[in-house]
């Protein structure tokens, strides 16, 4: 990989880090002036609305550092390991360089909407509105990342020649799905005990709120979403191990992509589920698109396995 693209990767991890630190070492200046229970969470006016220990007000830095964690190791991963794309040496150094440069520019984003959530609750005011703009570009950096790594695969991509192994991304894949589905239960374990967010009264004791559905339910519900991703996961497993077997990597790749996005969409639905807010049509739509989209390369690229000189 370029030696300027492992460079800015690196400035980038250790921006996001300082910027961690920074706001780590502010939060504990302001521990002793802030109430024993302070407003630790936003809803959707981007108000307060869950009060509890100060050692929640932690939650952001402990978000960041996950983040640039996966961030950090991602690169590390990307620039030691093959993709597998069946795309040529000049277009495998640029789809590295853009999954990696992606992956950092989301870093710095979530690092800078926790840095602005740490100084909210510091200061125990309204959650600005550059934290909702630096979460829009986090998303519109990753649709750009992404539209650019399906260019340049398709702009580099080899004719007439079989695809290269999968194992490199099929690992990935499986990883970063269990990893993301494992820390949405160590979250959800985190702030079960503050859930709902209004507890004030018994009437709502074991309760959450589902903003989707604008009412209280039981808990033990938003186990559902985590039973679910479980399942299919290993589902895509399965199919996943019989596929290797038989040699099919349309099956493989095509299992792969499903357990990715599942993993991203359920993590992210799930955020969404303990914060007790709704979870959007256009995520929905999304993961309905890239699922669609997924199935229909698998039938493109199964066909053109099935005749490779044609």
């Amino acid at each position: 990989m370029e030696k300027a693209v492992k460079l800015l990767h690196r400035t980038l991890i250790t921006l996001c880090i300082f910027i961690l630190g920074g706001s780590l070492i502010y939060y504990l200046t302001k521990w002793g002036s802030l109430p024993d229970e302070p407003g630790i969470h936003f809803g959707p006016d981007q108000e307060f609305d869950v009060y509890a220990s100060k050692v929640y007000g932690f939650y952001p830095h402990l978000m960041s550092g996950i983040t640039i964690g996966i961030a950090a190791f991602s690169g590390w991963l990307i620039s030691r390991k093959s993709t597998g794309l069946n795309i040529s040496e000049k277009g495998e150094k640029l789809f590295k360089a853009e999954i990696m440069l992606t992956i950092d520019v989301i870093a710095l984003l979530i690092t800078l909407t926790f840095l602005e959530w740490t100084m909210a609750v510091s200061h125990q005011r309204a959650l600005g509105d550059i934290a909702l703009g630096l979460i829009s570009a986090a998303f519109i950096a990753g649709a750009v990342g992404i539209s650019a790594e399906i260019v340049t695969a398709v702009k580099f991509r080899k004719k007439n020649e079989h695809a290269k192994g999968t194992g490199t991304f099929h690992r990935s894949c499986r990883i970063a799905a269990w990893l993301l589905t494992g820390l949405s239960v160590i979250l959800l374990a985190f702030v079960w005990e503050r859930l709902p967010a209004d507890d004030i009264t018994d009437q709502y004791h074991g309760l959450a709120y589902f903003a989707n559905s604008g009412t209280y339910m039981n808990k033990c519900l938003l186990l559902v979403p985590y039973a679910v991703c479980v399942i299919i996961l290993a589902v895509l497993e399965v199919i996943s191990v019989r596929a290797i077997k038989k040699d099919s990597k349309a099956l493989v790749r095509f299992t792969d992509r499903l357990k990715l996005i599942n993993g991203l969409f359920f993590f992210w639905w799930d955020l969404m589920l303990i914060s007790e807010a709704k979870i959007g049509a256009v995520s929905v739509c999304i993961y309905i698109g890239l699922t669609v989209l997924f199935a229909v390369l698998y039938i493109f690229h199964k066909k053109e396995n099935q005749h490779p000189n044609a």
